[in-house]
């Protein structure tokens, strides 16, 4: 990462944790705003030249450690706070269960139990997620390449702005249904450590992968998995 694609990455990044709901806690506060001073204070290095490739090494390094702790203590950015429940679900664990608003029609309800004898494919994505941008795209690609009619994508976002949530929704055009998780309590309920983060469910209602985060060439990985579950009739 050069000079220019650090400003770039800062630019973005920092002002939209800024606009995010900071947690009602004076000690998270404080820690926030400290980690923000050491960041702009190596950033102002950074552009000054002074030892560049160390700052700059540094400051990348800082970005990254304040982002990842923000998010994972359970900052909002511009939405929901991502609560990280004691146990972590992992594959052999009972998927647990809901029943949410879809987010484009709040007349309607979904239950994850509406989907039992099934694979699912549970996402939990939101507006201000990068990767979710890139995911879900393959995650709807995915969904039209597995030829199966027991297999089922379902999306839970996880904004309080669902004005942008739909926003989101309808720039990215998916065909599955996404549901509404304003109070944070499903995605609690599954121990979310990353966005997106992903759950193949199989037939009886047990997890078989757990998928955090999302990259180029996922899908694949993802694909074969799920296909090895239809294929097993579990």
């Amino acid at each position: 990462m050069d000079i220019e694609q650090f400003n770039t990455a800062s630019s973005l990044t920092l002002p939209s944790i800024m606009q995010g709901r900071l947690a009602q806690n004076a000690a998270w506060t404080a820690l926030f705003n400290r980690g923000k001073r050491s960041y702009h204070d190596l950033q102002k290095k950074v552009v000054r030249g002074k030892d560049g490739s160390r700052y700059l090494n540094r400051a990348v390094r800082l970005m990254r450690e304040l982002v990842l702790r923000l998010v994972l203590v359970g900052f909002c950015v511009g939405g929901t706070a991502l609560a990280r429940a004691d146990n972590e679900l992992s594959p052999g664990m009972l998927a647990p269960g809901f029943e949410l608003a879809n987010l484009v029609d709040d007349t309607q309800r979904r239950a994850l139990k509406d989907y039992s004898g099934q694979v699912v494919y549970l996402d939990f994505w939101a507006s201000w997620c990068g990767p979710c941008l890139v995911a879900m795209p393959k995650i709807e690609a995915l969904r039209q390449s597995v030829n199966s009619d027991e297999f089922v994508v379902l999306a839970i976002n996880v904004d309080r702005d669902l004005k942008k949530a739909r926003k989101f929704l309808t720039k990215i055009g998916v065909g599955y249904d996404s549901l509404v998780d304003e109070q944070g309590r499903v995605s609690a309920s599954y121990g979310l450590n990353a966005m997106p983060s992903s759950f193949v469910i199989n037939r009886s209602g047990v997890v078989t992968k757990v998928h955090e985060g999302f990259r180029e060439g996922d899908e694949d990985e993802l694909r074969a998995h799920i296909q090895g579950v239809i294929d097993s009739g579990a």
